[in-house]
């Protein structure tokens, strides 16, 4: 463990060096010290340091300003303020700094540091014992989350392969008696959204601090109930929980009321707005697919609201959530045209039904266009590839005044989706073979997209949706398999290997082949050698 100290005073930065010296603590393995914030910093370049004894008032920087510096860095580091002046003021100042560990008055007594410094010892062997125990509980969690996510994640997605696991999963879950009773479980299902506005997914350590916080206020709330509960979290930090029991009509009678104490509590424990999205109480086997289900209420909830939310709540039936997960899936399998067909169907059921009025048409054109809008969004389709000339954005959205024009609007927007699709498709394979036929060239992205008559930018994005590949990641691949295949095929040195993909520089194509294959590709063609 390193202490660094930082005085101006040179007298009393050789005092206290030598105090902390003489102390003798065990634990300090290097001790330095700075006559001003600038040289704490030069040293801080060098190596790492633990504690910090730091003089107040400096010239310059002052030792507070820099104590904010240090501690915004190493936060797990503790700093103790030196300061000859007996004023609140810089007391105050001084303590009020978060992780900030204590302060001592100049001239400091011995057994005054030693006290102090033996703290600072002991408080910094704590927090790292702690963070470490995290970090292994962390690697039992992620290897036991690698082999139940899977099967989860698939269930959850409607792979019904999974029933029999997470049937399993759930009856564990159950109270010791009912599972001494062999007694089948049924689980109420919820979605848990934390309402903030970070884009940014908690790392795996937060994700498993929340999933253990999730776990101790159900513990809280369901101890009395005859309940079990599993927590499975999303990769973006929000959770699906199962409320889990023999008893359904119980579960049923009482779920809203769990779910909303389960809110109010985690709300008050995480200063954020959570929304819950509740789902019924099933068998585990008529829980599979609810994954998309929970997603449409989310995606609904547009004023991201808090409260929980429940069918009746939603704002629409299970007829028409059942209706809006069918043609989101047709959309994301790009059959437009069947999507078409499915709400024409849907209108032509209602209207012998005699439920087509103006306001059933302003709300379907309304529900349709979010689902469509949605896609566009998730699949980076420009508006402008849709709507045009022959369909204009405001001609669209009016196209709710008859069943005709709205249908003859989707139908536009259908037509105009597909053809998108096929020019990404005939794009990227003219691309491809213009790669594969000048391998032997250093071309570009913009030479590619030239060649094709069509924007770089468009073109990378294209090409990353259809082949997990932007365009220079593609051309490097394609250069360095064939570079193998001349490598192993051929006696040709290696430098002229390299020109006859394209590479001017030997240097560049070692890099870059070592880079993908492990290799250099002397080492490779030795190899391929040693195998024949």
């Amino acid at each position: 463990m390193n202490i660094l100290i930082v005085d101006d005073e040179k007298i009393v930065l050789q005092t206290v060096l030598k105090q902390v010296k003489d102390l003798a603590l065990e634990q300090l393995e290097r001790i330095d010290a700075a006559g001003s914030a600038e040289e704490a910093r030069e040293l801080l370049a060098q190596r790492e340091y633990h504690i910090f004894l730091c003089d107040i008032v400096m010239p310059g920087e002052d030792g507070i300003t820099f104590a904010k510096w240090i501690l915004s860095r190493y936060p797990y580091s503790k700093f103790i303020f030196l300061t000859a002046h007996a004023d609140f003021k810089y007391m105050r100042e001084a303590v009020s700094i978060k992780n900030s560990f204590d302060y001592l008055l100049k001239p400091s007594h011995s057994h005054e540091l030693r006290e102090v410094l033996t703290r600072a010892v002991m408080q910094i062997q704590i927090e790292q014992k702690n963070r470490d125990m995290v970090r292994k509980a962390l690697l039992l969690q992620q290897h036991e989350d690698s082999l139940v996510y899977g099967m989860v994640s698939g269930f959850l997605n409607g792979r019904s392969s999974s029933v029999e696991f997470v049937e399993r999963l759930l009856w564990e879950r159950l109270p010791e008696n009912d599972r001494r009773k062999g007694v089948r479980p049924f689980a109420c299902a919820a979605y848990v959204q934390i309402l903030t506005d970070s884009a940014a997914a908690p790392n795996a350590e937060a994700k498993l601090l929340r999933k253990s916080s999730y776990e101790n206020m159900l513990g809280e709330i369901i101890d009395e109930c005859a309940c079990g509960s599993f927590v499975w979290m999303e990769e973006n930090g929000d959770a699906m929980i199962f409320l889990t029991a023999s008893e359904p009509e119980r579960l049923a009678e009482r779920a809203e009321q769990y779910w909303e104490s389960f809110r109010i509590l985690n709300d008050k424990i995480s200063g954020a707005e959570t929304a819950v999205y509740l789902g019924s109480v099933r068998s585990a086997k008529e829980l599979c697919g609810c994954h998309d289900e929970f997603l449409y209420w989310k995606e609904n909830n547009q004023k991201r609201r808090g409260g929980v939310f429940t069918s009746r709540s939603s704002g629409q039936s299970i007829e028409m959530r059942k209706r809006a997960l069918l043609w989101q899936q047709l959309l994301g399998d790009k059959e437009y045209r069947r999507f078409v067909e499915s709400v024409e169907g849907t209108l032509l059921f209602d209207s012998e039904r005699g439920r087509i009025t103006k306001q059933y048409l302003l709300h379907m054109h309304e529900y349709v266009t979010e689902i469509l809008l949605n896609y566009m969004v998730s699949q980076k389709i420009e508006s402008r590839s849709v709507f045009d000339e022959g369909l204009p954005y405001v001609s669209y959205m009016s196209a709710y005044r008859s069943v005709g024009a709205f249908l003859d609007a989707l139908r536009y927007v259908a037509e105009r989706l597909e053809r998108e699709k096929a020019e990404c498709v005939d794009f990227i394979e003219a691309a491809r073979v213009y790669i594969e036929s000048n391998l032997y060239q250093s071309i570009s992205v913009t030479d590619v997209a030239e060649h094709i008559g069509i924007n770089p930018e468009y073109l990378t994005r294209l090409f990353r949706k259809k082949t997990g590949f932007n365009v220079k990641e593609y051309i490097v691949n394609e250069k360095i398999e064939s570079a193998k295949h001349l490598l192993r095929s051929t006696d040709l040195p290696v430098t002229i290997v390299s020109s006859q993909v394209g590479y001017g520089s030997y240097s560049n194509f070692t890099h870059a082949f070592k880079q993908l294959v492990g290799v250099t590709p002397t080492e490779y063609r030795q190899q391929e050698t040693e195998r024949e």
